[in-house]
């Protein structure tokens, strides 16, 4: 069911369309939680653009089909703290998929999505509580994994670069530090074989 919210056009920034209406309802998830939706509907679910919110902290505003996140959208994730969580870019089914930018509180990728993982090329910054002092990769990623080609630099400004497989660096990888030196390493689902010159 919806109750009927007027005027909202300039929050919205919609036109009206004779088969929408702009309202309330909401949006079942799972384990009997819901989302509280304001925005267009049509056929009795979220169809257009709108935003919804939930207890746990989560709020998203952009499109939806059929009382799903489709299209391009901006979800946030807040605590005691303030925002912890954000992406902005596109989504499928309730999945970040197609181009977007996700940021936390320890670090940022934008990039490639498919089906809610980093897929195609990225660009991820890493803060210090998972590399020492950060670090940053950019490259191929598979499935929410460095796979194919990539670089990753470390927090002494030392990068390398190569081909990355399932177990880490697979072959051989050009390290180049912060000086400007670079040599040659080759390596094996991540376990270093030899120094080539």
């Amino acid at each position: 069911m919806f109750k009927s919210i007027l005027p909202i056009k300039k929050l919205f920034k919609v036109n009206y369309r004779s088969n929408y209406m702009i309202g309330k309802l909401r949006i079942p998830l799972e384990n009997g939680r819901y989302d509280n939706y304001y925005g267009e509907i049509r056929d009795n679910m979220a169809n257009g653009f709108g935003k919804s919110k939930n207890n746990k902290g989560e709020s998203y505003i952009g499109n939806f089909i059929n009382n799903k996140k489709n299209g391009q959208g901006t979800w946030m994730r807040t605590g005691w703290g303030g925002t912890i969580e954000t992406y902005s870019g596109q989504w499928k089914d309730n999945e970040r998929h197609g181009q977007g930018k996700y940021s936390h509180d320890d670090g940022s990728y934008s990039g490639g999505w498919k089906d809610g993982e980093q897929h195609g090329m990225g660009k991820e910054n890493y803060g210090p509580s998972k590399y020492d002092n950060g670090g940053q990769y950019v490259g191929e990623w598979v499935n929410g994994s460095w796979k194919g080609f990539g670089v990753w630099t470390d927090e002494n400004d030392t990068s390398y670069k190569g081909v990355w497989g399932d177990g880490g660096m697979d072959g051989i990888f050009v390290i180049t530090d912060d000086d400007g030196h670079s040599f040659n390493q080759e390596y094996s689902k991540g376990k270093l074989i030899e120094k080539t010159n």
